[in-house]
């Protein structure tokens, strides 16, 4: 029975140093996962500093090109300004000179109406004293030719 007693023992022993190498092999793993955990970890804690960094980076090179941009608009919105008033001072004298050329084209229009009202007159004039030329020519023509008969009459009455 001592032997027994010892095979149940050695077999207890056995089964023992069975059960402390299993845990002692899953406290090898826990500590393997640990560290694979804690380098996960750090790893991370380093990601997040790397995606905070990278975050700042981003926000502030955005709130540069914002600003940026905030200053090309305001420059486009003078520059339109600059160009809108040039527009209407440019309108502003092409309608004055405008309106000073068809001033000149009315005055050129009065100028020339006046000028050919007078041409007609003067045409008018010309074409009366034409009339009286006409008439009076043939007034001479027909004192001419009453001329004429007179001296052929006292010729005939002479002969």
């Amino acid at each position: 029975m001592a032997a027994e007693r010892l095979n149940k023992a050695e077999q207890q022993l056995a089964k023992a140093n069975q059960q402390a190498i299993e845990a002692t092999k899953q406290v090898e793993e826990i500590r393997v996962r640990e560290e694979a955990i804690e380098r996960v970890r750090v790893q991370a804690e380093i990601m997040a500093k790397r995606s905070e960094e990278l975050s700042r980076e981003a926000n502030e090179q955005l709130s540069m090109a914002i600003a940026r941009a905030e200053k090309a608009e305001q420059r486009a919105v003078e520059i339109i300004k600059e160009a809108d008033e040039r527009v209407k001072l440019q309108a502003e004298i092409i309608a004055k000179r405008s309106e000073e050329l068809n001033l000149e084209v009315l005055a050129s229009i009065a100028r020339a109406e006046k000028a050919e009202q007078h041409s007609a007159e003067k045409i008018g004039e010309a074409e009366e004293r034409i009339l009286k030329f006409v008439e009076r020519a043939a007034q001479m023509e027909q004192t001419f030719t009453d001329a004429m008969k007179r001296m052929e009459g006292s010729k005939g009455m002479r002969q």
